[in-house]
C-alpha cells in the first residue's frame, strides 16, 4: 500500500506543478539539482481509527448468498515532508514549485481516481488529502542538521489511505433446512439406586 500512495502521489503532483519538474520520494539532498525537483520525505505513518468500523463486510452472489467475508477496511495517515529544490539561475521559483502543490491540494483535497494505482485503485475507495493540516503536531526532527544544508521552507502533506484486508472464503456452508418444531420430550429414568414408588396395599401385621 505505501508503494501504491508513493506513485498515486507522485501522478498527482506531477499535474500541479511546472512541466519537467522531477519528483522523488527520498531524503532530502544537500547539492542543488539540474532541474525543478519537488522531494516527498515520507517520516510518520500512524493508523487512522476515527472511522474505522467495528463490523465485517459480507460479499454476496447475485442471488444474495454470502461468498466471502472481509474484515473492516483500515485507514493510514502517511506524512510526508514536501521541499522544493530549483537550479540557481531556474525561472520558477522553490516557493512557487510549494505554491502549486498547496493549491492543488485545495482544489482536489482527494487525489483523482485516475491517479490512483494499485491497491488503492482496486479499493475503490477515497485517498484524502491534507496539505499543511492546522491539527497535526510538527515535524519531530531536524532533516537538515542531518544532511548539512540551511533550513528550508517545507510543506506537511498528509495522505489517509485505505488498507483493504484479504477476503476469506472458507464459510460455514448455509443450513439446507430450518426445523421449528420442538423436540419430543424424552422419558426421564429414576437414578440408580434409588427405588421406585411403592405399589399401594394393605398391610397386616400378625397377633
Amino acid at each position: 500500500m505505501i508503494h501504491d500512495v508513493d506513485v498515486s502521489l507522485d501522478a498527482f503532483l506531477r499535474r500541479c506543478l511546472p512541466d519537467g519538474t522531477v519528483v522523488t520520494f527520498t531524503q532530502p539532498r544537500a547539492d542543488p539539482p539540474e532541474a525543478l525537483l519537488l522531494n516527498g520525505f515520507l517520516y510518520d505513518i500512524r493508523e487512522d481509527v476515527s472511522s474505522l468500523a467495528g463490523y465485517s463486510d459480507d460479499i454476496r452472489a447475485i442471488d444474495g448468498t454470502v461468498t466471502a467475508r472481509r474484515l473492516p477496511i483500515r485507514r493510514y495517515r502517511l506524512r510526508y515532508l514536501l521541499t522544493a529544490w530549483t537550479a540557481e539561475h531556474a525561472e520558477v521559483t522553490e516557493h512557487e514549485l510549494l505554491g502549486a502543490v498547496l493549491a492543488g491540494c485545495v482544489e482536489h483535497q482527494s487525489l483523482p481516481a485516475d491517479c490512483l494505482a494499485g491497491s488503492l485503485a482496486d479499493a475503490e475507495q477515497l485517498v484524502t488529502l491534507r496539505c499543511a493540516p492546522a491539527d497535526e503536531q510538527p515535524v519531530g526532527f531536524d532533516p537538515w542538521a542531518r544532511i548539512g544544508v540551511p533550513p528550508r521552507t517545507t510543506l506537511d502533506l498528509v495522505v489517509i489511505a485505505p488498507l483493504v484486508p484479504p477476503a476469506h472464503t472458507d464459510l460455514a456452508e448455509p443450513a439446507g433446512e430450518v426445523n421449528l418444531r420442538p423436540a419430543p420430550k424424552q422419558r426421564r429414568e429414576p437414578p440408580t439406586g434409588v427405588p421406585g414408588r411403592r405399589p399401594r396395599g394393605r398391610v397386616t401385621e400378625p397377633s
